[in-house]
Order: structure tokens, then C-alpha cells, then sequence
């Protein structure tokens, strides 16, 4: 059984690395934290596939004033796609 009181944060470069920390933590977790540095790393579909498909509760941290790195790993996620 789990707490909703818990929120594990996935601060990680992307989704496939998102998915295996939550299938290795199973129904221990039901919150999850999606932020901002994981957007350009399939966070919105990670959320939506652990919101569908294993009914967990998530939390979007998309906050765009935030700590230095976590701004810098947002744009150096959206660098990625070499848009203007």
C-alpha cells in the first residue's frame, strides 16, 4: 500500500530512465513529480502513461523560475531541437 503523502520527484533526462524507476519502485509509489528538466525528455507523455495506464496521481512542477540548473537543463533539453 502506498502514501499519497509521498511524492517521488523523477529528475531524470528522460522518460524510458522515468519509467524504469517507477516500475522498480511498483505500488510502493502512487505520487509522482514531473518537472520542468524533463519536459523535453517525453515528461508530459511519461505523465500521461503513468496517469492512464498505472492509475498513479502526478504532480507537473512547471514552474519557469526555478534553481539555475534545473532552467539550464530545460533549455539545453529544448537546444536539442534547433528551432529559432
Amino acid at each position: 500500500m502506498s502514501d499519497d503523502r509521498l511524492i517521488v520527484a523523477i529528475d531524470l533526462p528522460n522518460a524510458l530512465e522515468g519509467l524504469q524507476l517507477t516500475e522498480a519502485l511498483g505500488n510502493a509509489v502512487s505520487f509522482y513529480k514531473i518537472g520542468l528538466g524533463m519536459l523535453t525528455g517525453g515528461g508530459l507523455a511519461l505523465a500521461n502513461e503513468l496517469k492512464q495506464e498505472h492509475g498513479k496521481r502526478i504532480f507537473l512542477d512547471m514552474k519557469l523560475f526555478d534553481i539555475g540548473a534545473t532552467v539550464e537543463n530545460a533549455v539545453r533539453g529544448l537546444a536539442q531541437f534547433d528551432l529559432d
